[in-house]
């Protein structure tokens, strides 16, 4: 009998201990929770025409739609179409010969291309990849099929590039880089608003 009850208050003592850590640590689980720093990002959503021509934001859009915006393009020197869509995540540039250029996505070429928003069929290659990114204001790809907007139900991905438009009032802009091997670059900009007779 004496044995009985040592093992008895050894049992109630575990409980005791385990219930007071427990609580302890529930305690400690509340107070690291109010303490968790709160961020709060504010931001205008962005809105792309190009996946179905309803105006719709980014995040009610049903396809995955990458925007490369002038911001980014100078920010990370991307002088050339190639260097913008190599940019791109899930985009693969391939220079073939000395002009022509392929760019694939989810595994297939990418045939479909638009100037603001036309579509321009290219078959064999795209002959414009050297193309100066200077005058664009975003370059615009939408990864899956866009028939809505092609026709085609290509399931690569449509690119869209934005080219500047003419601005309210008259603004020039000149810019100058040097990079290396003795490269350099002058980009300069005249804008006039359109007058419409």
């Amino acid at each position: 009998m004496h044995l009985f009850n040592k093992i008895t208050l050894g049992l109630l003592a575990t409980v005791t201990v385990g219930v007071a850590v427990a609580e302890e640590a529930s305690s400690k689980t509340e107070s690291e929770e109010t303490s968790v720093e709160r961020i709060r990002v504010y931001g205008e959503q962005g809105i792309s025409n190009s996946a179905t021509k309803l105006g719709l934001s980014m995040a009610d859009t049903p396809q995955t739609v990458t925007v490369v915006a002038r911001p980014q393009i100078e920010d990370f020197s991307l002088t050339s179409i190639n260097d913008v869509l190599a940019f791109t995540p899930g985009v693969t540039v391939e220079d073939i010969e000395t002009d022509r250029t392929y760019y694939t996505a989810r595994g297939f070429d990418i045939v479909n291309f638009q100037f603001d928003s036309v579509g321009v069929p290219f078959s064999s290659g795209l002959a414009d990849g050297h193309q100066d990114s200077a005058i664009f204001e975003q370059v615009e790809v939408v990864k899956g099929a866009a028939g809505l907007i092609t026709g085609l139900a290509n399931p690569s991905a449509t690119v869209n590039y934005i080219r500047k438009r003419p601005t309210q009032d008259t603004s020039a802009s000149v810019a100058l880089s040097l990079g290396d091997n003795a490269r350099g670059r002058v980009e300069g900009m005249y804008l006039v608003p359109l007058l419409i007779l």
